[in-house]
């Protein structure tokens, strides 16, 4: 009897076992007797389309980086990986998954590998489905810590024109409910991908953790800038050679000779800042008179409109210059913060029938953001004074 009652004592042991390692996906795995979880499996799938030979990994320190240690896992049919972690994991650490140019393949397009590199990701606790919407949710919130992952994800649906509640987290392939979503995401992984190529052929290797995750807040300002074009090309984007005619147009309106090392920087800088508010824009001209390319008179004040206030200590004397026919114009530079208008006032009358070049340097916004040279402007002068008056005989 004593051997009967063993094996069955050994029986139900094994039946426990086996029960507790069947876990469902994403569920803890429990070793029997402990009392502790030992691991939990994360399942779930990447997608642009269903994202094939993408390599997911648990980002534990949040650098965007595959280290040492680091579980990965490479997608399958549909986009489907499974994670090995330690429990409690998912709900700590996001899930990264690299779409590797040359060797991923999008099942949108069957057969045919992505041509440039890009990373997807979602906020932690989001692994089950990662697409280009996660990827915005999750950046923007690690420009904005203060936002919570409802605001983010209800920022970025509403900027890409996705109306009603539609969960960006739930997959979208095949959904016709889901259509815009699916379109909005074949655009902006399209951007993602040239985006990067093209911040990598500026700055350099992206192989450093800072700069990896500088990149992605970069890309995300990039995208976001330009959600309301992409909204309005939704209803065009309906097969590849639709959508890579509107990421020609897209990329047209985008200066990627500024996506540089020197703006990288600037990103790496402000991740290290305890920043309340999350601006990474360049102040931007909202009227400049004289008009660029226009003609004004000779007794003309020059002056620049801001779209934001600017740091008053960056602004100098040689912040706003006038350059003429005879080189530097004289004259008296003042700042009104309440118009954000600039004006420069000549100490003599400009020179008729000539070209002026208006140079502005060194002014930021409050945020440290440097006006950009791009918004220069020319305009030329004409004789338009007339003579005065004859004395009465």
């Amino acid at each position: 009897m004593s051997i009967v009652k063993y094996a069955k004592n050994i029986l139900i042991l094994l039946i426990i076992f086996v029960l507790a390692a069947c876990g469902g996906p994403g569920e803890e795995v429990y070793v029997s007797g402990s009392g502790e979880p030992a691991g939990t499996v994360l399942n779930g799938q990447v997608a642009d389309g269903y994202l094939v030979g993408a390599r997911v990994f648990l980002d534990r320190n949040g650098n965007r980086i595959l280290d040492s240690g680091e579980p990965w896992a490479e997608t399958g049919q549909a986009g489907r990986y499974s994670l090995d972690v330690a429990s409690g994991e998912g709900e700590l650490y996001p899930v990264v998954a690299e779409i590797i140019a040359g060797r991923t393949i999008d099942e949108d397009q069957p057969g045919q590998h992505v041509g440039d590199s890009y990373q997807l990701e979602a906020p932690a606790g989001r692994w089950k489905f990662i697409s280009p919407l996660t990827t915005l949710i999750k950046t923007e919130m690690d420009k904005n810590p203060a936002i919570s992952e409802t605001e983010a994800e209800k920022n970025v649906r509403s900027r890409i024109g996705l109306a009603g509640d539609i969960s960006l987290f739930e997959d979208y392939v095949g959904r016709s409910e889901f259509g815009y979503a699916h379109r909005a995401a074949r655009i902006i992984a399209g951007l993602m991908g040239v985006l990067q190529a093209e911040i990598e052929l500026n700055a350099g290797s992206l192989d450093d953790g800072k700069r990896k995750a500088a990149t992605a807040l970069m890309i995300s300002d990039q995208i976001m800038e330009n959600c309301g074009r992409i909204a309005m090309a939704l209803d065009e984007a309906d097969s590849p050679a639709a959508i890579e005619e509107i990421l020609t147009g897209l990329l047209a309106g985008i200066d990627t000779f500024r996506l540089n090392a020197v703006l990288l920087q600037r990103y790496i800088e402000r991740m290290q800042e305890d920043h309340t508010v999350w601006d990474m824009a360049a102040p931007k001209a909202v009227r400049q008179l004289p008009p660029a390319g226009g003609s004004a008179s000779i007794d003309s004040v020059v002056t620049l409109t801001l779209d934001e206030d600017i740091a008053q200590e960056t602004l100098q004397d040689s912040s706003f210059q006038v350059f003429g026919p005879a080189g530097p114009v004289a004259g008296s530079l003042s700042y009104d913060p309440v118009s954000r208008q600039l004006e420069f006032v000549p100490d003599a009358l400009l020179t008729a029938f000539s070209t002026y070049q208006v140079d502005i340097s060194g002014i930021a916004d409050l945020h440290g953001n440097p006006y950009e040279a791009s918004q220069d402007w020319e305009f030329s002068t004409i004789f338009d004074q007339l003579p005065p008056e004859l004395p009465e005989f």
